[in-house]
């Protein structure tokens, strides 16, 4: 609603602005010598584009400078390339305007130097509508996006791109949070059509860190995320409201810790790597030496991610022993 409100309050601004001119006509044909009178003139600046502008409207104190309410069109080769009716100050664009594109785009609203500045709407040649704070020819600022697929933003903006808190709306689905270069990042909540739900911390487009999703049957999954999927150590709360510790590899949900087993997964660990170390056949070596890089990577992981990618679980426990009872076996340990 305040997007259109905002619309046409320009469009009326506009139309006020681009009433006929109260200045009396200017006299000469010399353009360049008009001051504080009402005139047309013809101008090529370039002749090798033949870059024509036709330019109907006021002129200030200062000889030749456009100044006030007036209308310009500029031609590259014979063709319409743009329209310009608003305000000028030492010349150019400057105030209150509108501007007109050979591909169809618009803009309405503030201008500041020639560029967009204030408020305004700008429409893309693809129909797009982009409605709020400019500064720099770009959006920056609170401002609505609506796009021709119906899909729609609310929020702040930077340099065009979705930065800051806001609200993209798909359909029937929805996200409410932090943007980062036109990508949910930060905190935020997704709500899907079918009423599922993800509350928690996103990166570059991704779930990634602490979420807690919710099914729309009830059934939650509280855990950290990394690059869109389940992994670590969490709650899974059943639609009846019971609850269990669970860890999640990859989106695959495991049972976690069985007692006893971390201690177990240590001795084999140990003894699998002294067997590597101190075994001089080259060839054993060479067949040990995949399965040491793996557990050796599972190892580090499970040191830098406590508490997340490789917690202390029984799956992941396990595959540690697996793989050192592998390295132990073809080294002859």
């Amino acid at each position: 609603m305040k997007t259109k409100l905002l619309l046409i309050c320009l469009l009326l601004y506009s139309s006020h602005v681009f009433a006929e001119s109260s200045l009396p006509p200017c006299v000469g044909e010399d353009h360049k010598m008009w001051t504080n009178c009402y005139g047309t003139y013809e101008l090529i600046t370039n002749t090798e584009k033949k870059y024509l502008r036709k330019f109907s409207g006021e002129f200030g104190s200062t000889p030749g400078f456009r100044e006030g309410k007036g209308n310009s069109k500029v031609y590259i080769n014979g063709k319409f390339y743009l329209e310009y009716i608003g305000e000028f100050e030492n010349n150019i664009p400057h105030g209150q305007g509108a501007y007109t594109y050979d591909d169809g785009s618009t803009y309405v609203g503030e201008l500041k130097d020639n560029k967009y500045h204030g408020q305004g709407a700008w429409t893309s040649p693809g129909g797009d509508t982009w409605v709020g704070e400019f500064k720099e020819n770009k959006m920056n600022g609170q401002g609505t996006v609506t796009y021709v697929k119906g899909n729609t933003y609310v929020g702040e903006l930077k340099d065009n791109k979705r930065n800051g808190q806001g609200t993209m709306t798909w359909g029937d689905d929805k996200y409410v949070g932090a943007w980062q270069n036109n990508l949910p990042h930060g905190q935020g909540t997704y709500i899907w059509k079918s009423g599922s739900k993800y509350v928690g911390e996103w990166q570059d487009g991704d779930k990634h860190g602490k979420g807690t999703y919710t099914h729309h049957d009830g059934e939650q999954h509280i855990t950290t995320w990394v690059k869109d999927k389940r992994n670590g150590i969490g709650t899974f709360v059943y639609k009846e409201g019971d609850s269990k510790c669970q860890e999640w590899i990859n989106n695959t949900r495991y049972d976690c810790e069985t007692p006893g087993l971390a201690e177990e997964k240590d001795r084999k660990l140990n003894q699998a790597m002294n067997c590597y170390r101190n075994n001089s056949d080259n060839s054993k070596k060479k067949l040990m030496r995949p399965h040491v890089d793996v557990l050796s990577k599972m190892w580090k992981n499970m040191n830098d991610h406590a508490d997340s990618i490789a917690g202390p679980s029984e799956q992941t426990h396990k595959q540690m022993i697996e793989i050192s009872n592998t390295i132990l076996q073809l080294g002859g340990c």
